[in-house]
Formats: C-alpha cells, sequence, structure tokens
C-alpha cells in the first residue's frame, strides 16, 4: 500500500490510519492480506465504490458494524483470520455479495438470514444454528452456490425435514462438500441418518467430507455409482459406525480416508459393493489411508463372479494403514499398481505382504516384526521404527547384496539394536545401498565394511554410543554426511592424502565430545555447505580451508564457545554465505577474521541467543565486513545502542537489512543506510520502534529513503526459522 505523499510501502502493525483511507474513498479493491495485527476502523463503510475487501491471514478480531454499508461489495475474503469468532449481525444487507471467504477462521454463528444474498455464489462455511434465521433452510434460498462449503454443527438440525429445505440436491455448480457434526456434542441423535440423508448433493460433487456422524450406517447415496465424479471421500471419526459404505463403485475415486470408526470390525464384501457389482471395485483408486480403528481384525478379500481372490484396487499406488492394533489375517493380495506401503502401529499384523511388483516405498512402524522376514523384490526405500526388543533386522537373506534395489534405509527408535544388516561380505561388489539414516538406535555399531561403499548419503543422530572417530575415506561416494547428537563421536579421521572429491554437504551437531577435524586438513574440493553446531570441546574448523575447500559457499558456526578464529590463511575466496551464532571467543577476535578479502561474500548473520555474547555499543566496526554483503542479519544483540556509520558507509552493495531482538539499539547511522538498500525488518527493538514510527526526526530520515520498511514489535519467530537461505543448497539427501 503506498502512501500519496512518500514513495514508499509500510508494513502496518496496529490499524490502518484513518487520514490514509480518506484519501483513497473511490478505491474499488482493497487488499491487507497477510499484514500483521491490522484493524479496520468504522469509516471502512464510507467506502461506497468498494468491490473487493481482502483481510484475509491476518490478526483481525472483528469487523465494524460499519462494513455492512458496503453495499457494492462483491467479495470479502476473511480466510485464515482465525482470531475473528463473528460476523456483523446486518451482513444480510450485502446484497451485491458474490463470494464470502471464512475458511479457517472461528466463526461460531451465522449473521441472521444469510438466505437474503441471493447473489452469493461463494459460501466456505455455514455453521447451522438452532433458532429462525440461523437454521439450515437459509442454505435453501441460495440457489447460486459453486464450489466449496463446509456445513458445520449438524447436531443442530433437530428436524430432518430441514435438512431437506437446505436443497443441497439442487446445487449442481457445488463441488467440494464438508459435512461436520460437533464431536464434542457426543449426544446420538436417532435422526441423525434421515439428516444425512436429506443433506445428499448433486451428483457433480467431486470431493465428500464426511466428520463426526454419530449414527451405526450410512444412506444408501454415500457410494452410489450415480456420483461418477467423486474423486475424494474422507470420512472422519464417524465413531458408531459399525460397517462402512459401499464405496467401491465410484467410477472416479482416486482418494479414499477412513479415520476413526471405532466399532468397525471387519471390512467385508459391503465395502466393495459386491452386492450389484458393475464395475472392478474401487478401479480408480490411488491412495487408500486407514487409520485409528481400534477394533478392526479383519479385511476381507474380494471375490469376482466366478474369480478367485483379487481384482479390487487396478489402480491403487498408495496404501496406508495406521494405529490398527488388532488387524490380523491377510492384506489384498494382487495390487498390481502399489507403489507405496505403509503399515504404522498394528502389532498384531503378521501377514506376507501384498504381491505388489511395482512396490517401491515400504514404512513400518511398531509391528510385527514377522513383516521384515519377506520384503517386495523391487523395493528401493526401507523405512522401519520402533522395534523396541531387536538386536539385530531380521532382513530376508541378500536384501543388501548387490543384485537387490534396496537404495534408502532408514532405521528409527530401536533401543537395543547391536547391528545393522551387512549383505555378502564374501561379495567384491558392493550392495546398492545409497542412502542411509539411523536415528535414537543408540547401541549401533555402525559397520565400517566396504558392503556401504556406495553410500551417497549418511545421516547419524543420536546413536552408534560406540562410534568415536568416523573413517571419512572408506566411503568414497559420499556426497552428504550429517551426524548429530553422537554424544561420543570425537572426531572426523581421512588418511593423509586422501581426497574427498564427492563430498558436497558436511554437519556436525550437538556432539559435545567432538574435538577435531582430520590433521592437516579436510580435503573435499567439491564441498559446498558446512556446518558445525553446540560442539563445546572443538577450539578449531578445519586447517587449510581456503585451499582445500575452494567450492565452500555456505558455513555455520553456532554454539562452539572454544573456536578462537579462522584457520591460518582464512576462509575460502568463494565463500556465499557465513552465520556465527554464539561463539563468544571468535567475536571476541573479530577484527583478525579478514572478511574484506571474501568479495563473493553475499550473506551474513550474526545471531545470538546470549544477550551477552557480542558485547557491544556499536555495530559493525569500520571496515568489519566485506562491500560485496547483500544480506545482512543480526539478531540478539543485548547491549546495542547503535549503528556505526562508518561501519556502513562502505556496504555499497546491501539490499536487505534484518535486526531483531536489540533491546536498547535506538539510533540508525548518522548519515542513513546506504542507498542501495531496499528492505529494511525491524523485529523487537522497542527503543528504536518508538523513534520511527514518530515518522519524524534524523531516525525516520535516515531510514525513510528505503521502499519497503517491515516493523514488527514483538518477537514471535521460531529460532529455528531466524535465518534461512532459499535455493538449491538448502537441501538434504533424503528429501
Amino acid at each position: 500500500m503506498k502512501e500519496d505523499d512518500e514513495n514508499m510501502e509500510f508494513y502496518l502493525t496496529k490499524r490502518v490510519p484513518h487520514d490514509l483511507l480518506l484519501k483513497l474513498r473511490f478505491l474499488r479493491v482493497l487488499s491487507l492480506s497477510h499484514y500483521c495485527n491490522i484493524e479496520l476502523p468504522e469509516s471502512i463503510g464510507d467506502f461506497k465504490h468498494l468491490r473487493y475487501l481482502d483481510v484475509s491471514f491476518t490478526g483481525i478480531k472483528r469487523l465494524p458494524k460499519s462494513t455492512c454499508m458496503l453495499l457494492n461489495l462483491q467479495t470479502l475474503n476473511l480466510s485464515g483470520c482465525k482470531f475473528l469468532v463473528k460476523l456483523p449481525k446486518n451482513m444480510r444487507n450485502l446484497i451485491n455479495l458474490r463470494h464470502l471467504h471464512i475458511s479457517g477462521t472461528s466463526i461460531g454463528n451465522m449473521p441472521i438470514h444469510m438466505g437474503r444474498l441471493q447473489c452469493l455464489q461463494t459460501l466456505t462455511k455455514f455453521v447451522v444454528g438452532k433458532d429462525i434465521g440461523f437454521q439450515i433452510e437459509e442454505l435453501g434460498k441460495l440457489s447460486n452456490l459453486q464450489g466449496v462449503i463446509v456445513i458445520s454443527n449438524l447436531q443442530n438440525v433437530i428436524n430432518s425435514t430441514n435438512a431437506l429445505e437446505a436443497k443441497l440436491k439442487d446445487k449442481e455448480h457445488l463441488k467440494e462438500l464438508t459435512l461436520e457434526w460437533d464431536a464434542a456434542n457426543g449426544i446420538i441423535s436417532p435422526s441423525e441418518r434421515d439428516v444425512l440423508n436429506n443433506l445428499q448433493p448433486h451428483t457433480s460433487l467431486t470431493t465428500l467430507v464426511i466428520k463426526n456422524y454419530n449414527d451405526t450406517s450410512f444412506p444408501n447415496w454415500v457410494g452410489d455409482g450415480s456420483f461418477s465424479n467423486i474423486t475424494v471421500v474422507h470420512l472422519n471419526s464417524c465413531r458408531n459406525c459399525s460397517s462402512l459404505p459401499s464405496l467401491g463403485q465410484l467410477p472416479s475415486l482416486l482418494d479414499l480416508f477412513i479415520f476413526g470408526f471405532d466399532e468397525v470390525v471387519t471390512v467385508d464384501a459391503d465395502f466393495y459393493g459386491s452386492g450389484s457389482c458393475t464395475i472392478t471395485p474401487f478401479q480408480s483408486l490411488k491412495i487408500l489411508r486407514f487409520e485409528a480403528m481400534s477394533k478392526w481384525e479383519e479385511w476381507s478379500p474380494y471375490h469376482g463372479e466366478g474369480e478367485d481372490e483379487g481384482g479390487a484396487f487396478p489402480s491403487l499406488q498408495e496404501l496406508y494403514l495406521e494405529e490398527c492394533p488388532k488387524l490380523r489375517g491377510s492384506l489384498p493380495k494382487d495390487l498390481p499398481s502399489l507403489t507405496d506401503l505403509r503399515i504404522y502401529e498394528c502389532e498384531q499384523l503378521e501377514t506376507s505382504l501384498p504381491t505388489a511388483p511395482s512396490i517401491r516405498k515400504l514404512q513400518l512402524r511398531n509391528c510385527n516384526d514377522a513383516l521384515l522376514k519377506e520384503l517386495p523384490p523391487a523395493l528401493q526405500y526401507l523405512t522401519v521404527i520402533g522395534f523396541k526388543n531387536l538386536e539385530s533386522l531380521p532382513l530376508p537373506e541378500g536384501v543388501m547384496d548387490h543384485n537387490q534395489c534396496v537404495e534408502t534405509l532408514t532405521i528409527y527408535d530401536f533401543p537395543v539394536l547391536k547391528s545393522l544388516p551387512l549383505g555378502d561380505l564374501s561379495s567384491s561388489s558392493p550392495t546398492t545401498l545409497k542412502r542411509l539414516c539411523i536415528r535414537n538406535c543408540k547401541e549401533v555399531e555402525f559397520p565400517m565394511y566396504p558392503c556401504y561403499s556406495s553410500l551417497v548419503g549418511l545421516i547419524i543422530e543420536y546413536s552408534c554410543n560406540p562410534l568415536k572417530s568416523f573413517p571419512l575415506d572408506i566411503f568414497p561416494k559420499l556426497r552428504y554426511l550429517i551426524i548429530e547428537r553422537c554424544s561420543n563421536m570425537e572426531s572426523l579421521l581421512v588418511s593423509e592424502g586422501h581426497h574427498l572429491t564427492d563430498l558436497l554437504l558436511l554437519k556436525i551437531k550437538k556432539c559435545r565430545n567432538f574435538v577435531a577435524f582430520p590433521s592437516g586438513g579436510l580435503s573435499a574440493p567439491n564441498l559446498s555447505e558446512l556446518e558445525v553446531s553446540n560442539c563445546s570441546r572443538l577450539n578449531s574448523l578445519p586447517e587449510n580451508m581456503h585451499t582445500f575447500l575452494p567450492s565452500l559457499q555456505f558455513l555455520d558456526i553456532i554454539s562452539c564457545p572454544q573456536i578462537e578464529s579462522f584457520p591460518e590463511g582464512g576462509l575460502p575466496s568463494n565463500l556465499f554465505s557465513l552465520r556465527i551464532s554464539d561463539c563468544k571467543k571468535l567475536i571476541r577476535n573479530r577484527m583478525e577474521w579478514g572478511l574484506q578479502r571474501l568479495q563473493s561474500l553475499k550473506r551474513l548473520a550474526f545471531i545470538n541467543y546470549d544477550p551477552h555474547c557480542w558485547n557491544v555499543e556499536s555495530f559493525p566496526e569500520e571496515y568489519l565486513l566485506p562491500t560485496s554483503v547483500i544480506h545482512l542479519y543480526i539478531t540478539g544483540f543485548g547491549n546495542l545502542r547503535t549503528l556505526d556509520n562508518k561501519g556502513f558507509q562502505h556496504l555499497t552493495s546491501l539490499q536487505y537489512f534484518s535486526m531483531e531482538n536489540c533491546p536498547k539499539l535506538k539510533h540508525m547511522p548518522e548519515e542513513g543506510l546506504p542507498v542501495t538498500i531496499s528492505k529494511v525488518k525491524i523485529i523487537a527493538c522497542p527503543s528504536l520502534t518508538k523513534r520511527l514510527q514518530r515518522k519524524k526526526g534524523k531516525e525516520w530520515r535516515n531510514i525513510a529513503h528505503t521502499p519497503f520498511i517491515e516493523i514488527i514489535e514483538r518477537n514471535t519467530s521460531n529460532k529455528a526459522n531466524q535465518f534461512s537461505i532459499d535455493g538449491e543448497w538448502r537441501r538434504t539427501f533424503l528429501s
């Protein structure tokens, strides 16, 4: 939003200034989406020409009563206003309103007589009330509804004939429908099935969601084959239903999610629609999810006329079974298109996995270990989690050999696991395993064998307590290595003269006993990203970084209090981004860093969670920072009072400057920020904020030329997200 008298953009944090609104009386479109704590004044009603008002994803708590005077308003977008609990009661006056977006709000009641909005086409949410003027029949008067709607609080429909008056069956342009009862209500109404029956939508529907339906069975229209356009069905927390509706004859169904059917014991032939089958059951289904089925014991197979078991789910690609603790017996056998199978918290299931020649990804958590003994032949990604009593993985013989397809193995939460599968040690060829992730497996001894020489990615986190030294050179193809919270790990080792030519990313995090990189330096000519964080005993970075790490672009040094200086020769000349956080000794020697030589350095971040770590009153010192810096972030300077004019004068490339949590900061540089700057962000700097918000005095003049200024009074950000770099470099090998 640009002010007439100043060529700038200003983020508003409290309310839209009244004097600004006075200049905009003939405005037709007003969009304040994602502004922080915006409030609309009562004078908004003077915008007689306004047709489009968007305050979505703001902190707005109320709409002024005068909003109902905007008689030309056609679109009102309130999506994501989670603090908004009600609409003005005279909304019915907005007779030209076509689109009302209120999904993601906390609105608990609709204004009276919404049915009078005859032009309304979009109504994303309707909350059913008990009294006349608030009841569900108001929807029947809105004959032009289309798109998406959520109808909630259906427990307030006492008379099922009122549900018929909603006329959903006539609304052929309504595509996505959610029908929702109040989960906290807990009352089972004898008419609930009749209410749902009378809410039958038009057969043009594409998405159907039913939540907290309390009756014991579904009306026949749910799953009827005449709904030939339905692609998504989600049935959520229908806790009293003892059987599933017949959904197999929906010809276009792609995504089916069934959650929280506490009374279902058997999924049987009715689920497939076998009583009146005219097509292959679930012929188009690609994703099937069963979750939180506490009593489910048996999944009956499909038997077509004169056929053996099989034939259903010919297109199924993803199958998820989660929290089905009593499920036993067999799963569907013939799933020719299945590529992804996840089974979580199904302790009783001992059957062999489906016959699925296309399966590539298998995830098992807290299941019977019998499922590990016969794996799909073309499996590429295997994840096993939470097998509490296993000391070794009972994988099929040969699964790790070079003629198998497993490329990624992820192992989580094995408290007593001692060893990993080794494959055929007598073979001269390595396994196909390329990525290995081990998390929370403290007792595992990491195998230093040639069978793992094909690894390109390795994560070891809170695991491998016996591991003290990690020999990098026995993994010649390793590209990504992350070692985190390995309490006994002390050092990385590399044979003299060995070059780690494939290594691209290296992170050592929260390893409290890590003390040393390889003696003589780490020769990794293609390493682009290096992070050392929370390594309290580490006192130096790798030697000869400037020559041995010529491709390094991203360097993060976080909470390493014993590091005093950069290595002799300085940092690599191609460094693009440097973050230093809570490294008191290193910061103390900052004038010896020699950053001026790094003309590729574009991003600099000094982030402190210890407010006394960087104990300065003025920043930055003259010639501390290189002229090439484009993005500069400073956070947690507890005693900082002024930004140094001499330090900023030569930052001739600076475009983005962020200051956060500097409570004593009052003064901007005397001669202002560099003219190149395009955005300033100020968060939780109360002393400076007070001066700037007056929009006068030298502090404002020194910043007013900046095109974009964002001021946030409180720090609500997540520490993990305070500094981020976009682009291809921020990735992990498992993404």
